[in-house]
């Protein structure tokens, strides 16, 4: 009777979600899937870093970052289903701006920012890519929207 009542209790009983950031792409998967990867590449307790965030200004409250030398492009595909949906965010001068409010003949560079010093500087809002901007010398953010341009991450 044990028996039954703990197979049940496992098909039946919801699995914890984790937040896991597996090189520099979000994941929400089960704890379960998460103990496998980190078995399967041989993930060490050492190797995982983790981010407390404040559970009242994010969705959530921990997010634990690895990286995966070995992961080919099927490996990832197969985690596809689990990946989630950030927008990008970028900066100038030290502040969040639309992309809209640039001519993109005037951006001299645009970089991205990495990851940990993302989350480290701005909390939960550095899950998402942050992309720094530089303008050429002379030019201006302009104080009306002027259609900018679309940036789309290469996964």
């Amino acid at each position: 009777m044990k028996t039954i009542i703990i197979l049940m209790w496992l098909l039946w009983y919801p699995t914890e979600q984790k937040f896991i950031i597996i090189n520099d792409s979000l994941y929400k998967m089960p704890d379960v899937e998460v103990k496998k990867i980190k078995t399967t590449f041989q993930i060490m307790d050492t190797d995982v870093i983790k981010f407390n965030f404040d559970t009242c200004n994010c969705y959530t409250s921990l997010v634990e970052w690895i990286k995966i030398r070995g992961a080919t492009r099927e490996t990832l595909e197969v985690w596809s289903s689990y990946k989630v949906e950030t927008n990008p965010q970028f900066m100038y001068d030290e502040k969040f701006v639309g992309m809209e409010y640039f001519y993109p003949s005037d951006i001299e560079s645009i970089t991205l920012l990495p990851i940990d010093k993302a989350i480290s500087k701005f909390g939960c809002k550095g899950l998402n890519p942050i992309f720094i901007l530089k303008l050429k010398k002379g030019k201006i953010i302009q104080n009306k929207p002027v259609g900018g341009i679309i940036i789309r991450r290469q996964s």
